[in-house]
């Protein structure tokens, strides 16, 4: 067999690992960082997940704030009319429409003449805004 002699340069490139990007397809360069990126972006896709979980739980936690202010002002202006009475009123009086109570028995009770009488009736509960609950 023959020695074969190995000059320092082919001796060193022996030695010396090659350099992967000078050789390999793109697609193999590509490859190398893919776990590394992948364990990256599952932590993000975790932390997002966490975050939208947070809002979702705020966002519950508001609505029914608002929706218990809502029934709690609707409880209380129910409590207000329910105990909204005319004294004097016969308890047989069962009048659903309180407009046609206060424009025909009222005035006959108090032997008003509603030709010349004027009067207006106005529901002032409806001309209030309900409070904005946001």
């Amino acid at each position: 067999m023959k020695d074969k002699k190995i000059s320092p340069e082919q001796s060193s490139s022996q030695t010396e690992p090659p350099d992967p990007t000078q050789k390999m397809p793109a697609q193999d360069i590509i490859r190398i960082p893919g776990p590394l990126l992948d364990q990256k972006l599952a932590g993000i896709k975790h932390f997002i997940g966490e975050i939208l979980q947070q809002l979702t739980d705020q966002t519950q936690r508001l609505t029914e704030k608002c929706n218990k202010k809502k029934l709690e002002y609707l409880q209380t202006r129910w409590r207000t009319w329910n105990k909204l009475k005319l004294v004097g009123i016969p308890e047989t009086v069962k009048e659903k429409d309180p407009e046609s109570l206060l424009l025909e028995w009222l005035p006959q009770e108090l032997q008003l003449d509603m030709k010349t009488a004027s009067f207006q009736i106005a529901d002032i509960s409806q001309d209030q805004s309900p409070p904005s609950f946001n």
